[in-house]
């Protein structure tokens, strides 16, 4: 889901411009993380426009130098997020 930013500063690292995409995955990690009651910030495992990645081990070099931490949960099955915003979906 894409939402509008208040500020458009509120965490430029991650995202440059007024909107901020939110993401929930089906996933057992997300249920530990959701036991900590704090906010996790992230990133997409891939450049735009590239295949997604379904193992660390083969996450880009670019992308590892830049992460403070990773979690190997082993090869991750199914497909990317769809985005939404406006109640449209976006290709990607």
């Amino acid at each position: 889901m894409i939402l509008k930013k208040k500020n458009k500063n509120f965490l430029s690292k991650v995202s440059d411009n007024e909107f901020l995409g939110i993401r929930i995955p089906l996933h057992q990690m997300t249920e530990i993380l959701q036991k900590t009651k704090k906010p996790i910030v992230t990133t997409s495992v891939n450049f735009s426009g590239k295949h997604f990645i379904t193992d660390l081990k083969k996450t880009p070099k670019e992308i590892i130098e830049k992460i403070n931490f990773a979690i190997d949960c082993g090869i991750i099955s199914g497909t990317p997020s769809r985005i939404v915003k406006d109640g449209k979906i976006l290709e990607r």
